[in-house]
């Protein structure tokens, strides 16, 4: 039973096909028939069964491989991700288009160069110069960078190279002048035939013009005076000529395009590198390391722009426009125009502009690969942004800071009356106080020095009170963005050295005065020179100069120093309000000095005493 099961199971099915096939084929030999189809069906069956594992092999092979493709398309597709804008990222790029300060989103902007580039970090840095040695001072960093604040030297000569490949940004190009030459060499070999073009297209385009008015004249002709043969001479006349306009106007056009390509190939004939870019850190000599040197990519690109945002930035009087037509009165019964709305409000002198040179880098330092071409690149992109930014900001400030200068020029005269009234004032109260004073003394009369320590605080008053008057004025000197001279500089920088503000602390990487610094240390002063937040500083002033309780971070007498040394500007349209300000300064000292000096004729009067009484 089992063989028989077995039997059908392996042959019965392939014993069926033979029997049949005999039976159709009726063979001599039916034995030797069925052993031969036998055979041949066990033999295709097994090319059958190799087949289908071929197949199965081939399949599965397709299946890895399409695997392994799908994953690097997957892999390149987040590459490509990583590298885009997020949604933060993309917020950010209209803020840096509607801001007017630039410098406030460095933290967010390195983040983003950071993260696009793939880098390690990010930073920035402004091209300067310390007596006559360029520098690079970095900043802004992106987070965990901490490049901000570091300097980078400049060279002065092949003896003193500079420090670093990042000032190669701004040497020329070595093959510029060759490259130049031979592209002006191209757009003046371009330059005639493009010339020599327009005449014949000027002649083309009159014989067509000369042949058209003959064809609308034989047109014109009508009955009798009808000329058809004429017309169509006329007309083949037309066609000829409009051909010939055709052929002269390719020749133009061919001309003038070679010219055109020509100039752009000039135009794009780089004077300086588009970037400085080192492959491996640690192998280039001429890296500066600021921290542990490590492998890794460095690629700097120039953030160039026009400013107007310096000491001689406010140039001529805008032109005056000509005055337009006065329009025509409406008909009786129309309906009156439209008032045309008014101009905005824009500054009355143009603005004279200088080049400002900064630096993006990017280094992928510990990653130990290059920077791909397509990051570098990137890098380039990002310094292009920058600089069209910082040009946007630097325009928005320099044209609200030149009209708060027109602002406050107006309101100068009524900002003296208004300080004469104060010091008119403070001069009758002291004179009052002195009155009350002097009724107070009795028949020994004032103590010695209490007539010159009271007319020394009357005279911090009255300054006080002028300054006061003046407190406006120096606000607006606190936002006005375009730096004042170096004189004007030099004198507030005095003055606020009694408030505790240190030149150092309002001093850029070159070592000037830093004017954003400076104006930053004057707003924050301003509110204890008046108003709420007033301090009593002839209090604090007598209590550092007796010493019972010295001023923290205040040097009087450096302080005195720098105002004698401090030219100060007339010019500038702030002078009135720096110079109360120094005024007040002066008056304090002349308190501190006299305070100073009686503590010290006390304290000798009272060791005299004492060595008398021993």
């Amino acid at each position: 039973m089992a063989e028989t099961a077995y039997l059908q199971e392996n042959v019965g099915e392939a014993l069926k096909m033979a029997l049949a096939a005999m039976v159709v084929d009726q063979p001599d030999d039916a034995v030797e028939f069925i052993g031969t189809y036998l055979v041949n069906h066990a033999t295709k069956h097994e090319r059958e069964e190799a087949r289908a594992k071929k197949y199965a092999s081939l399949a599965e092979s397709i299946a890895v491989s399409d695997a392994a493709a799908a994953e690097v398309a997957a892999a390149a597709e987040a590459r490509r991700t990583a590298s885009d804008p997020t949604e933060a990222e993309a917020e950010l790029d209209k803020e840096l288009e509607e801001t007017d300060d630039v410098e406030s989103l460095y933290p967010q902007l390195m983040d983003a160069v950071r993260r696009q580039t793939g880098c390690t970090a990010a930073y920035v840095g402004v091209k300067g110069e310390k007596e006559g040695v360029p520098l690079i001072g970095f900043c802004g960093a992106s987070e965990g960078c901490d490049m901000a604040g570091n300097v980078l030297k400049g060279g002065i000569g092949e003896d003193e190279p500079a420090e670093g490949v990042t000032f190669d940004l701004f040497q020329q190009r070595e093959e510029y002048e060759e490259e130049l030459a031979a592209a002006t060499a191209a757009v003046e070999e371009a330059t005639g035939p493009a010339t020599e073009a327009e005449a014949p297209v000027a002649e083309a385009q009159a014989a067509v013009d000369g042949a058209q008015a003959a064809v609308d004249e034989k047109k014109a002709l009508e009955g009798d005076d009808a000329d058809p043969e004429g017309l169509a001479e006329a007309e083949k006349a037309l066609e000829g000529a409009q051909a010939t306009l055709a052929e002269a106007q390719k020749t133009l056009d061919e001309a003038q395009k070679t010219l055109t390509e020509a100039e752009a190939a000039k135009d794009a004939v780089l004077q300086y590198p588009s970037r400085a870019f080192v492959a491996n850190v640690v192998r280039e000599d001429r890296i500066k390391f600021f921290g542990i040197p490590r492998c890794g990519s460095y690629c700097a690109a120039a953030v160039k722009y026009d400013s107007a945002l310096h000491a001689e930035g406010i140039g001529e009087p805008v032109p005056e426009e000509p005055a337009e037509e006065a329009p025509e009165a409406p008909e009786e019964g129309a309906e009156p125009a439209e008032e045309p709305a008014p101009p905005a409000r824009a500054p009355k002198n143009q603005p004279v502009i200088v080049p400002v040179e900064r630096v993006l880098c990017v280094h992928a330092m510990g990653q130990a690969k290059d920077l791909a071409e397509d990051k570098q690149l990137l890098v380039e992109a990002w310094a292009k942004k920058l600089g069209e930014a910082h040009a946007r900001a630097d325009a928005k400030r320099w044209a609200a800071s030149a009209m708060l200068r027109e602002d406050a020029a107006e309101a100068a005269e009524a900002r003296r009356e208004a300080a004469s009234t104060a010091e008119a004032e403070a001069a009758t109260a002291a004179e009052a106080a002195a009155a009350e004073r002097t009724e107070g003394y009795g028949e020994d009369g004032a103590p010695d020095g209490a007539e010159d320590r009271a007319a020394a605080e009357a005279a911090v008053a009255s300054a006080e009170a002028v300054l006061a008057t003046y407190a406006d004025a120096l606000s607006e000197l606190a936002r006005d963005k375009i730096p004042p001279s170096e004189a004007a500089v030099a004198s507030l920088q005095a003055s606020l050295l009694v408030c505790g503000v240190s030149s150092e602390s309002c001093a850029s990487f070159t070592g000037a005065p830093d004017w954003a610094k400076a104006a930053a240390a004057l707003a924050e002063a301003l509110p204890t020179l008046s108003g709420e937040g007033k301090k009593d500083f002839v209090s604090l002033i007598a209590a550092d100069a007796d010493g019972s309780a010295p001023l923290e971070g205040v040097d009087v007498e450096a302080a005195k120093a720098a105002a004698e040394a401090a030219p100060g500007d007339d010019g500038f349209y702030a002078a009135d309000a720096l110079a109360k300000l120094s005024a007040w300064a002066a008056a304090l000292a002349a308190l501190w000095d006299l305070v100073k000096a009686q503590k010290q004729a006390a304290d000798e009067a009272e060791a005299a005493a004492e060595a008398e009484d021993d």
